[in-house]
């Protein structure tokens, strides 16, 4: 009997102390708890090309290019990439794109992920600077009503509250109330 109850406390030390030894390498790398912290919207950033595994990966804060080939577990066996090609431009919501420029060498550029991926991921589209055709992926909003948004918000400069979608025609207040939480306003980069 007391050689099992050695056995489950020597077991529940173990688990302690790995758990302890986890914590202590996040706390050394930087990465206390409240840095580690999950941001309200995760940051989605897709990689294609010559990448070995493309593809959307999440962050929980905003990356660099060179973490996101990381992530996709770097490059393509004998290519190369200059590494300050795209600086610390922000990558929450947009796609890295590593082609070929010459042999063996690739350059970097970024692309916003298709409309139709950042909904299915959660992220909002922003109405104040979204094509016509990105707006469509928006559940509830055809082309015609994408397209009379665009002409408001160019008339009007942009849209300063989702009460003035009342004000574009094929938008009623359910229809505004049914698509607000796959909007947004705001003038940054989604994330």
């Amino acid at each position: 009997m007391t050689l099992k109850v050695e056995r489950a406390s020597a077991y529940l030390l173990l688990a302690a102390l790995v758990i302890a030894i986890h914590l202590l390498s996040k706390i050394a790398s930087g990465k206390t708890p409240q840095s580690a912290a999950f941001l309200s919207q995760p940051c989605y950033v897709g990689i294609e090309g010559l990448v070995k595994w493309p593809g959307i990966y999440g962050f929980s804060s905003p990356p660099s290019a060179w973490e996101v080939i990381r992530k996709a577990g770097g490059l393509r066996e004998g290519f190369s990439v200059m590494r300050d090609f795209i600086g610390n431009q922000p990558l929450c919501g947009r796609a890295v794109i590593v082609s070929l420029v010459s042999k063996g060498k690739g350059a970097l550029s970024i692309k916003r992920i298709d409309a139709f991926k950042r909904i299915s991921l959660g992220l909002r589209i922003n109405l104040n600077n979204e094509p016509a055709e990105d707006l469509v992926a928006i559940p509830g909003i055809g082309i015609k009503t994408a397209r009379a948004i665009v002409a408001f918000r160019e008339k009007r400069g942009s849209i300063a509250s989702m009460s003035d979608l009342v004000s574009v025609p094929g938008i009623g207040t359910r229809t505004r109330e049914a698509i607000s939480k796959f909007c947004t306003l705001a003038g940054g980069p989604e994330r």
